[in-house]
């Protein structure tokens, strides 16, 4: 988001989390039921390195790696 975290609007934060995470969720959960009724199909989730280490600037962002 391109500021410190504490100067951050936090409502772009929250933002940022829904589209990331909660989107996420409601994408797999929508395809996962269409797959099961499919009797058929995989999911992959994967990380990224990026929550692993510090980011100037990108508190939000970074924090949001899966466990």
């Amino acid at each position: 988001m391109g500021k410190a975290f504490l100067d951050q609007d936090i409502g772009e934060a929250q933002r940022v989390v829904d589209t990331n995470v909660s989107g996420t969720i409601r994408l797999l959960h929508l395809i996962g039921r269409d797959m099961r009724s499919a009797g058929q199909g995989r999911i992959l989730i994967t990380g990224f390195i990026a929550g692993f280490i510090p980011g100037t600037f990108q508190a939000v962002y970074n924090a949001q790696r899966p466990s």
